[in-house]
């Protein structure tokens, strides 16, 4: 549950909160079952809570990605998803343009109009 409906419980339920709750659950599928405001240290419940609150998170475990491109683009993708303001948050439409979710063919085409050299690119 986001911060804002942590802290006012009258606050109106919008779509950004469940962008917030999206971003968890991919970093919750991509680190192996982390919570994105758990650490280590702060495993209880309330510092949960605390967490969500303030904002605070530890997103750098993503391990289900063998590209490191695509590391990146989830876990600032993820970062974006559950910020402390919702205003913030993107869309569902900004989320489905990220670069995470191209295919290859996109990316291609993409460096092509950036004028890459092909010979530059390294595929897997």
């Amino acid at each position: 549950m986001p911060a804002e409906i942590h802290s006012n419980s009258n606050c109106e339920y919008t779509k950004k909160a469940d962008i917030f709750s999206l971003g968890c659950i991919f970093y919750f599928a991509l680190s192996n079952n982390t919570h994105p405001f758990t650490s280590v240290f702060e495993q209880s419940t309330e510092s949960v809570v605390n967490n969500i609150k303030n904002g605070k998170y530890f997103v750098e475990k993503v391990e289900n990605s063998d590209e490191d491109y695509k590391k990146f683009c989830a876990i600032e993708l993820i970062k974006q998803m559950i910020m402390l303001n919702r205003d913030k948050r993107p869309s569902c439409d900004s989320i489905l343009n990220q670069v995470l979710f191209w295919d290859d063919y996109k990316i291609f085409k993409f460096i092509k109009a950036c004028n890459v050299e092909e010979k530059n690119i390294f595929w897997k």
